[in-house]
């Protein structure tokens, strides 16, 4: 494998885990706040990734949790993989 395509793999990697301190910090919050009937569940928390491997939708369900960032939002894709905007 190329050293390029190397790079895309493992950046193809990160917008499937990408998520945001405001989105954890979110996602928190909702746990806090959720509906005092609900005692126990497993949420997973991503930002709204293109490629994300986890489904979030019973965590919108349950609790609220909506994200808005998303990894391809804050990166660019250069020649050498995914570089950090701003």
């Amino acid at each position: 494998m190329s050293n390029t395509a190397l790079a895309a793999k493992e950046d193809l990697y990160e917008d499937y885990v990408f998520v945001s301190p405001r989105h954890i910090v979110q996602l928190i919050e909702c746990c806090i706040r959720a509906d005092e009937s609900l005692l126990f569940d497993i949420f997973y928390g991503r930002s709204n990734n293109d490629w994300r491997w986890a489904e979030i939708e019973n965590t919108r369900e349950q609790v609220g949790y909506a994200p808005q960032d998303r990894f391809a939002d804050n990166h660019v894709l250069s020649a050498t993989g995914f570089a950090r905007l701003g």
